[in-house]
This record gives C-alpha cells, structure tokens and sequence, in this order.
C-alpha cells in the first residue's frame, strides 16, 4: 500500500515522500544525479507538472525543497533508452567506465501563493541517496510560454503584460519573438532568469518596433543580471526578440523573462552602511515611483563580509530585484569631489570606510581617480580595501599607494637568479599548473615572475610530461605581492627570483632586476575583482590612497566602499575544491551521500583573513544516530581538509530517509574563540544513505613517518561486493605540503578490472615541514556520475631531522 509521509526539517524545508516497493538498479553503486529539469519555474499559487531527467533515479520517492512554500510529490518514474557510447571519455586511458541508466521522474510541485518570488532549490530522493540541488523558479506574473500561442502577423507569441516569457532556444541560431502592445510614457523592463536556474544561455534582448526598427538593447545591471529598459515614445506594437550571444541553442538554453512595467533598481549609493545603524541611500531605476530616497536599518552583525537584502515596494509591487547592502564596522564617509589630484585628496582617519563613485561632472580631461590621504606609523600595517563587484558595482578597481610627493610607494625589489621558459602550451590566468622547460635549480617556495605576475613554487614535477604546481586558492592559482593573475603564452620568459628591500642593489649577473610597488588590481581569494592591500609603511608619514577603474571608465553606477582598517584576523568556511581525477568530472558536494559500512569525504576550505594562520577544528554537530565524522582539522597554514563521514550497517535516518547537517569551525584568533558556520546561506545541505559500497578499501598500515627526503611503500587491497569487477582509481587526499605521491606515472595509482590490490609510495620533498595529521586513499566508483569512496586514515607525520644531510634546508 502507498502512503505520503510529510516531514518538517529545520530551516522551514518541506519533504514529500512517496513511499514505493524498492527495486536496485544494476551496475555500480553511484549517487543520483539531475541533468535536466522542465520547466524550471512556475507562478505563485499554481501547480505545475515537472519532468525531471537524471541518472540513478529508479524509485525516486521523495522531493525536497529549500522553502516551505513549494511542495512536491513524485507521480512515476521511468527509465529511459540509453545510448551505447562508442568511444571512451577524454582521460579515462581506454577504460570501459559505467554510464548510469537514465530516467524520467515526472513532479506536482505546487506553490502557495505567498510563497518567495524569486529562487529556489530542489532535490529527489531515492533509495541511491539524494541528488544534488537544482534551481527552480517563483514568478508573480502569469506565464507566457513560447509557441503556445497562434503568432500575431508572425512576429510571434503574444503576450499581455506584466508577465514571465518562458521558452527555449531549442536550436543553434534560433531566435524566439514575443509581441506585446504599450503605450507612450510607459517605461518597460525585461529581467531575464536564465543562469540562475541553471541555463546555458548567454542572452542578448532586442526590442523592436512595429517597423521593425531596434528601440532597445540589453545591459548588465548591479547584480550582473541581462536587463533591458525601454521607454516607449509611441503607441502600437512591439516585439521583444531572445537569442543566444553565440547563437547557440539546444535543450539547455531555456530562459524566463520578467516583463512590464515593473520596479527595477539599476543602481544604488552608498553600497552600505554601518552595523545596527538606520541611513539613507539613494537609488536609481525604473517605475520607483519616487522611492529613490530609501530609509533602511542594516543589522547588528559583524562579520567583515556581512550584507543583507531589501526591497522597494510601490503600487506596481516589490522591486523585481533587491538592495544588497554591505554591512560596515567602522565609522562611514561620503567622498566629497574635489578634484584627481594629490592637492584635492581628502585626509580620512584610520579605520573609516570611504563611499564614493569614479564618476565627475563634466566630459573631458583624463580619467576620474579618487584619492584619499592617511597617516601611518613606520612598521603599521593598514588594510586598503575596496567592496564594489561584490556588491553588484561594474567598478574593476586598481588601488595604489603614492607618498607625500605623489610617487608609487616601492614594496619590494626582485632580483632574478635563473631563467626558463613556459613549454608546450599557453596558459591561462586561473590554471595552478603551467608546464616549463625543465630547468636545475627550483625548489618547493620558490618565486616566479613570468610576465608581470609573481608566484610562488607549491611543488616539482616528479616526471618529464607534469606541469609545475604554483600555490592556489580554490583551484585559482595566486599570485604574489599584489600582482594579478594573468594568462601567459608559450616561450614566455620565466625567472626564479629573490625579494629584498626596496633599494638594494647588486651585481650584474645578466638577468633582470624588477622593482615592486603598492599597487593592485585583483586582490585575489573569494575578492573577484575588487582591489586590497595589506600595506606596511616604510617610514612615519602621510601617504595617499589612489582609487580607479582599471580601463580608465567612469560613471554614476562605478560606486565603492573604500576600507581603511587595521588587520582583525579571521577566517570563514566554505565549501572545498570538489576532489578530482585526471579526466573525470567534479563531484557536487551540497550533499553527501553515505553507504551504510562506508566512509565518504567532503572536502571543506577556508580564506584567511588579516594573517590568521591557525588551526581550524571542524565538528559536524547533532549528527543522526549511526552517522559519525573522522575529528578534522585544517591544520596551520594549509587552506583545506577532508571531512570524512561514515555510517554503520544499521544506519538508518528520521522519516524521508534524510538528514540536514552544519559544519562548523572553531578556532582560537587574537585570544578569543571563534567559531564560523561552512556557507551559512545553503539552506539544502543534506545527508543521506546509501547501500553498501561497492568496495571496502583496506591499508597495510595506519601509521607512517617520514623524515624529508624519505619515500615510503603503502599498499591497498579491496574487498569487491558480489558481481562489481570494475577498476577503481585512487588519489591520496590531504597530504600536507612538501608530501607528494611518488612515481604515480601518467595514470595514478590504479587497481585493475578483478584485481584486489595496488601499492603506492608517498615522498616527502626537502622543503616538507613538520606535520601531523591523517591522510586518506580515496577510491573511486567510476561512472558518468562518479563517486569516492575512502579507507581508514593513515596517521601522517612528517619529521624534520638531520637537516644538514637533506641537501635543501629551505
């Protein structure tokens, strides 16, 4: 007999579970995944069917949402035809790998009519585990789908507005029309959703008139959105045409556009205010109906990175968009223009938040650029700051520091002492790994300057055909002494190079010497584009802030928040890196799914701030009975750890077969305890159950130290579950710097198609410093859908002794 059980989780999320008779889909135990979802958004107050596709979705029973105003429920399930692939994938090294069987789950999913316009998340749950969370869609407008009706002249679809235009680009080159009537003096806009829910879709809007003439075209607003605005100057008809910027097209490349006569905020000044303060800012856009004035209160937080959201409200509705404002800890300044040069600077204390715009009155003349003086105690460390992309500014800052006679302050000379050169191919300005001609004489911390981007060794190929790894923050390789990463092509000159002082000189050697300033463009980690340095003085003084566009643009929309501060160490969590294979895919990891007897890893990262280099104990709190997490911590100085999650044979979770759960870091800062949540503003982060695993992952040893230097031999035997005979690849997880896996060849560290057993030695470099902390084999159940799987820890320990005899003593 089927029954629907309704549970209530935390955080408001709704589950509907249909019960139904299991039946295991054959193959490898791999987790269920979503590939495409239709349609991806629906009105408030409607019911609307949804037909999810995916892999390992036999006896999908439950849905979950992020909201308790979408509900949901399973009505069948399906398998689909599966094509036979003929080749095998890029890395796989000719291996036949699993390809799940896909399926079709057809959804109710409602939505109460007070329900949160905007987006949401969902995930199917099945006797796999649960999927990871896909984007869904609230309007409040009725909705408009392309082709549903009779064209108009054929022009296409018509529409009464306000409404959301739904379609998709089903083919390349492929343009949809909808076709509307406005009258004079109104002003349009059309808000295109496409990104958000998951859509390939880069889109470009046209607005058309009755003739055929364009009267409007596309722009990027504060949040990066494609917005359109249009103020018509005659009654008739118009024709709002979508299509693709690389006239792409496919099942892929759907879209949902807002369109009337709707509230719109283009832009706003200041981009914040301080903590638990009530203030006013000033807002531009569209139909605010005199709102441009607008009293808002930003709660009383902390948190350096802390913003929060509001909404204008008129009689045509809420904004279509919200007001993300930063939420400041220091006292708050407005610039006051008085002119780019050092004369005009404005003296501000220290710390202060500055509020301005690369923007002057008046055409002509060189670029805006704002300047600010400080005063600065020699040794003080002061922090530069801009907040501007992150807040929805198109502002790209470059911060540099002048002195009191308007010259770059020097921050470091490079000398350079070897030179090589970039083989094989061009690189672009994200990849840690660039492959050089091999050269004697780089070690592990070493600096390198190619170009004008200066970054620093993270580890030395073990072989010819290996790139060499430059250090990283979240797969973004990082640069040095406020340079900016930039893309470099083949045979670009690259040096190893010393820092020293400013102003030391030296003896010819034929290589180049280069000189460092206080300057910045990308200031690097979780920053994006916005600009920071983490200045020293060199000597007692005033010195002068200069803030501009890096293109030299300018305009009332190019606002900042400028921070002058001293350093407050902190950190915050997030989601790591997802583990990887040569080859393969990346593993999502807002869900972690656990086979019962088995152990899986979630990978956590953090960004330090401000210089804190401490440890970092992560716990996973009020976890299910039957669930427990391997003690984790991100040791000193390293930027990520492996949390791992096992579950017993008898595990089993409250009614839905789901669990929510927190990460949570702790860590002692400047005296006090500090504690920080991983991604606070995922609501949809969940565990589930799986079977057993396909393989349970032994060791020969759970105990190794290693002197630099020293290579050491571990082997790995699997236990297969009854019928499974594929390969299973392995890569060694948290090693700690300097621990690097030895001789891997091309391939890796493999255990062949009915093979039981592989081995592996683990090196540590000269430069590897002292460490202590587990490590982990993370096998892998190969599919189009991949998972991990880990054995137990092995306690690593990296020992410095005898230092004299390593023959590096970096």
């Amino acid at each position: 007999m089927k029954r629907i059980v309704k549970s209530l989780f935390p955080y408001g999320l709704v589950l509907w579970v249909l019960m139904p008779a299991y039946s295991m889909a054959k193959g490898p135990t791999v987790s269920p995944d979503i590939t495409r979802a239709a349609p991806r958004g629906t009105r408030q107050g409607s019911t609307v069917t949804v037909i999810v596709q995916g892999r390992n979705l036999a006896d999908a029973h439950g849905v979950l949402f992020s909201d308790p105003g979408l509900q949901g429920r399973v009505l069948g399930v399906r398998r689909l035809s599966q094509k036979k692939r003929e080749e095998p994938k890029p890395g796989d090294s000719g291996a036949a790998v699993y390809e799940a069987p896909p399926y079709e789950v057809t959804l109710e999913v409602s939505v109460s009519p007070g329900a949160r316009a905007g987006i949401h998340t969902f995930a199917l749950v099945t006797p796999l585990g649960v999927t990871a969370a896909a984007a869904f869609a609230v309007g409040e407008w009725k909705e408009i789908a392309e082709g549903a009706t009779p064209d108009t002249g054929g022009k296409g679809n018509w529409a009464e507005l306000p409404a959301t235009l739904v379609g998709t680009l089903a083919s390349a080159g492929e343009t949809d029309e909808f076709e509307f009537y406005a009258r004079a003096g109104r002003e349009l806009v059309f808000q295109v959703v496409a990104a958000e829910i998951d859509s390939r879709l880069e889109p470009v809007l046209k607005l058309m008139d009755s003739d055929g003439r364009e009267v409007a075209g596309t722009w990027s607003s504060i949040s990066r959105e494609v917005v359109l605005d249009a103020k018509i100057k005659a009654d008739g008809n118009y024709t709002l045409r979508i299509s693709d910027y690389q006239l792409r097209g496919g099942q892929g490349f759907y879209y949902r556009v807002n369109a009337g006569e709707l509230p719109y905020i283009k832009q706003v000044f200041p981009l914040g205010i301080a903590k638990g303060k009530t203030s006013e800012v000033k807002i531009e856009g569209f139909n605010l109906e005199g709102s441009e004035t607008l009293k808002v209160e930003a709660p009383d937080t902390a948190n350096p990175w802390d913003t929060f959201s509001t909404w204008v409200t008129t009689s045509k509705g809420k904004s279509l968009n919200a007001l993300r404002l930063a939420v400041g800890e220091y006292r708050e300044l407005l610039e006051v223009e008085k002119g780019s040069d050092l004369k005009s600077a404005a003296t501000v204390p220290v710390p202060a938040v500055v509020n301005g715009r690369i923007f002057r009155e008046g055409k002509g003349g060189a670029p805006d650029a704002d300047l600010f003086r400080f005063k600065a105690r020699k040794g003080q460390k002061i922090i530069l700051e801009v907040q501007a992309e992150r807040l929805g500014s198109p502002l790209d800052s470059l911060i540099e520091v002048l002195d009191a006679e308007g010259k770059p302050v020097p921050r470091i000379t490079l000398r350079a002492l070897l030179q090589t050169s970039i083989a094989f191919r061009s690189h672009g300005s994200l990849t840690p790994n660039i492959r050089l001609e091999p050269v004697k004489g780089l070690h592990v911390g070493d600096y390198i300057l190619m170009d004008e981007e200066v970054m620093q060794l993270a580890r030395i190929p073990e072989q010819p055909d290996e790139d060499y790894h430059f250090r990283q923050f979240m797969g973004r390789r990082a640069a040095s002494f406020g340079t900016t990463p930039i893309a470099h092509a083949l045979d670009t000159p690259v040096y190893k190079v010393n820092p020293y002082p400013p102003g030391t000189s030296f003896s010819a050697n034929g290589l180049p010497v280069t000189h460092l300033y206080w300057r910045n463009d990308d200031g690097g980690g979780m920053m994006g584009r916005d600009s920071r340095l983490d200045f020293v003085a060199p000597e007692h003084g005033t010195y002068t802030v200069r803030l501009r566009d890096v293109q030299g643009l300018e305009g009332r929309n190019r606002a900042y928040r400028l921070i002058l501060r001293e350093p407050r160490p902190d950190f915050r969590l997030m989601n790591g890196r997802p583990l990887r294979f040569r080859g393969g895919r990346t593993l999502n990891q807002q869900r972690v799914n656990v086979p019962r007897g088995g152990t899986v890893p979630f990978q956590v990262a953090v960004e330090r701030l401000d210089g804190f280099d401490g440890p970092i104990e992560l716990t996973i709190p009020d976890l299910p009975s039957g669930l427990s997490a391997h003690p984790a911590t991100i040791e000193a100085g390293q930027e990520a750890t492996v949390v791992a999650l096992s579950a017993s044979e008898d595990a089993v979770l409250p009614a839905g077969g789901v669990a929510l759960f927190e990460i949570l870091g702790t860590a002692e800062v400047g005296g006090r305890t500090v504690v920080r949540r991983l991604d606070p503003d995922i609501k949809l982060k969940i565990i589930a159950l799986m079977p057993p695993p396909d393989v349970k992952i032994s060791l020969d040893t759970h105990d190794l130290s290693l002197k630099p230097g020293e290579e050491k031999r571990i082997a790995i035997t699997i236990e297969r579950s009854e019928g499974f005979e594929e390969r299973v690849p392995f890569q060694i997880a948290n090693l700690p710097p300097g621990v690097v896996v030895a001789n891997s060849g091309l391939n890796g560290i493999n255990i062949g198609e009915k093979e039981n057993t592989a081995e592996f030695w683990l090196r540590a470099t000269p430069s590897a410093q002292p460490a202590d902390q587990p490590i982990w084999a993370a096998g892998r159940i190969e599919s189009n859908n991949p998972m991990l799987l880990l054995g137990p820890p092995i306690r690593l320990r990296v020992v410095r002794e005898m230092l004299a005899q390593d023959g590096d003593t970096k």
